[in-house]
């Protein structure tokens, strides 16, 4: 075990946090999509990509307004080679045309949508859960992160605890455990 991995998962994102970000306070830092796939990388030290699994936006009928709002439903997977670190289903509301033309037209990924803005979004966290899910050690949490124009409530599935225990160690796990099997066949 390293010195670095004696000290925690919390202070790691917390050092990672500081060093990506300079002053953001690690909170609001952690609970952005975009830069929760920095993290990652930063902590497996390998590149993430994020898929979009679904995406699915109410009727887009006039500009978004409070009195117009525009929501949408969406999942992606972050992963890290074939290996899934986070599954993040999200329930997005709009009511700003600037939030509904970042979101819907430019494509911008939710954490990105914040950073374009230049806020941090209120973050309220609303549940954190675990569970043995199939043999492995499940771990949810679910928050909701808000701003003028755009409110999203997140639930973040990290599908496999031992991704946070024994680091980059993980990722070969799966790959170790099939060729074992093949070479026991």
């Amino acid at each position: 075990m390293t010195s670095r991995d004696s000290k925690g998962l919390f202070s790691l994102l917390k050092e990672i946090c500081n060093d990506i970000s300079g002053t953001m306070p690690p909170h609001y830092l952690c609970m952005f999509p975009s830069n929760e796939t920095i993290l990652s990388s930063a902590f497996l030290a390998q590149p993430i990509t994020i898929d979009c699994i679904y995406s699915r936006t109410g009727p887009r009928e006039t500009g978004a307004s409070a009195t117009n709002p525009i929501k949408q439903a969406r999942q992606v997977h972050l992963k890290c080679g074939s290996r899934i670190l986070c599954i993040a289903t999200s329930s997005v509301t709009v009511t700003s045309p600037e939030c509904e033309r970042l979101l819907l037209d430019e494509k911008f990924a939710l954490g990105q949508i914040f950073r374009q803005l230049r806020v941090y979004p209120e973050f309220s966290l609303l549940d954190v859960g675990a569970q043995v899910v199939d043999g492995k050690r499940e771990l949810q949490r679910t928050y909701l992160l808000e701003t003028e124009g755009i409110m999203c409530q997140i639930l973040e599935v990290f599908p496999d605890r031992d991704l946070f225990d024994i680091g980059a160690a993980w990722l070969h796990q799966g790959t170790q455990r099939k060729s074992s099997e093949r070479a026991t066949n």
